[in-house]
């Protein structure tokens, strides 16, 4: 077949946050890979008019200064502008007239309302008024990244720590709207809450709660000899590397390690060489300086499994 086979891939990302990733800032650098950049900027004063309009069901005319108000404050940035509004409804700067039969506002106090300096301190400040439940629910559901599976949060559920998990998810759902239900997986609204919740984990208590959330989820594998990976496992594993620095028992440096060692092999199989790469460095971090004596086949595989994906990643 002669005929032309091409691949489109199409992805998002911040620009800010090319120099933290080394292989996609090289990807977008690269002279063999054709590259097409659309940048979306934040919607313009129309664009802000055009979604209070809708929100507040008013005429575009009624809402003109407002919009240019607020978009002066948020910069057009959807979040923003949707958390600038809830911030005015709370604060009562915006609010419903039985008598008008619609939202009135005094502008003057409007413009005089402060901003925060970003999404994170208005979406820490909301957090921060929550139950104390609620709040720990969400913080184990951000050390997760942007999504969790509601089974993952059951089998976490059979430890007294985590009881509740679910049905404060659930609560969070109907009430706050910072977190959506999609089938059967809790998700952050956007990245950035994500961010903000996991940042107010105190970074000693971030540690612990990776560990303890790893080990709770590894219970039925790390007393067994089957170290084959599955999504489960691989979450697991994911959390303890992340918390590897006070990974202290001895008992289980072995075992961490033999885990790190299937998952780079199972990346390797799935074509993700960074991956494999990256586990390959937790499994010798587990097995310490003395892994050559202590797990002398353990601490070969590894190497073998590095080599590997060194070579499959293009590095020297």
């Amino acid at each position: 077949d002669d005929s032309p086979h091409c691949l489109v891939v199409a992805g998002t990302y911040r620009s800010d946050e090319i120099d933290t990733n080394e292989v996609f800032g090289n990807l977008l650098r690269s002279d063999t890979v054709r590259v097409t950049n659309i940048d979306l900027a934040g919607m313009d004063i129309a664009g802000t008019n055009a979604m209070l309009s809708y929100t507040l069901q008013l005429p575009l005319r009624l809402i003109r200064e407002l919009a240019c108000v607020v978009h002066a404050k948020t910069l057009g940035n959807p979040l923003f502008v949707k958390e600038f509004m809830n911030s005015l409804v709370s604060d009562k700067e915006l609010q419903y007239s039985l008598v008008e039969a619609r939202w009135i506002w005094d502008i003057d106090a409007v413009k005089s309302k402060s901003v925060d300096v970003s999404v994170a301190e208005i979406m820490t400040r909301k957090v921060l008024h929550m139950p104390k439940e609620y709040q720990y629910a969400l913080s184990v559901a951000s050390c997760f990244g942007m999504r969790v599976g509601e089974e993952i949060l059951q089998l976490l559920e059979t430890s007294k720590t985590f009881i509740g998990l679910v049905h404060s998810l659930d609560q969070i759902v109907m009430k706050e709207g910072m977190i959506q239900k999609n089938g059967s997986s809790f998700v952050f609204q956007h990245d950035l809450i994500q961010q903000a919740v996991y940042n107010l984990i105190d970074s000693k208590e971030r540690d612990e709660l990776h560990y303890n959330i790893g080990v709770e989820l590894l219970k039925s594998i790390i007393t067994s000899t089957d170290y084959s990976v599955d999504r489960t496992s691989l979450l697991a594993i994911d959390q303890i590397n992340v918390a590897s620095s006070i990974v202290t028992e001895a008992s289980l440096r072995s075992p961490l390690a033999l885990l790190n060692l299937s998952a780079s092999q199972h990346m390797i199989e799935l074509a993700k060489p960074v991956s494999a790469l990256l586990y390959v460095r937790h499994g010798l971090r587990h097995l310490g300086q003395e892994g050559w004596v202590s797990n002398f086949d353990v601490c070969l595989r590894l190497h073998d499994a590095g080599c590997l994906s060194s070579y499959l990643n293009g590095m020297p």
